[in-house]
């Protein structure tokens, strides 16, 4: 009998973007839809906090934009102001009650998909050290520190009112 199924290593596919120098990734599973951000394409709504663009129309349906800077207190140099900026949709299923929960985060730029086999180590970090609890996990890939960003905190983390749920 072959062996080789055994040792056959597992890959997942991530994204990997940037939050000023700080490099992340989110599972593939996680991105509903990436957009380019258009500050023009984002009505303004009343009442949110600071860190809430507004709310963008993806295909029909109104999504709340969170400012991932604005949300980690990570100021913009002016070099980073005036490139391009996209929204990374991303998706949770509630497993109770199967609706499908949507809010998009804005972020510098979508460097490359990934595939992470799953030997690769993911340490967990101290959260007074990193600068946020959602991306509490980080690894040592192709010589650069990169945060795995935990959608499942993401969507505690963020108020009722800056999600979409269907």
């Amino acid at each position: 009998m072959n062996n080789n199924y055994n040792k056959m290593k597992k890959e997942t596919s991530w994204f990997k973007f940037s939050v000023g120098k700080n490099k992340a990734i989110v599972n593939i599973s996680n991105i509903a839809k990436i957009e380019e951000y258009n500050p023009e394409k984002i009505k303004k709504t009343i009442g949110n906090k600071d860190f809430i663009n507004g709310i963008i129309d993806s295909m029909g349906e109104p999504i709340s934009v969170l400012d991932l800077k604005k949300y980690l207190n990570i100021n913009e140099t002016e070099e980073e102001k005036k490139q391009k900026k996209i929204i990374l949709i991303l998706k949770k299923e509630d497993i109770i009650t199967n609706k499908i929960e949507k809010i998009g985060i804005k972020t510098d730029e979508v460097i490359e998909t990934i595939n992470l086999s799953n030997e690769i180590k993911f340490y967990e970090q101290d959260t007074t050290v990193i600068f946020h609890k959602f991306f509490h996990e980080v690894a040592k890939i192709e010589e650069q520190f990169i945060y795995k960003l935990d959608v499942n905190e993401l969507f505690k983390e963020i108020p009722v009112l800056g999600r979409n749920k269907k």
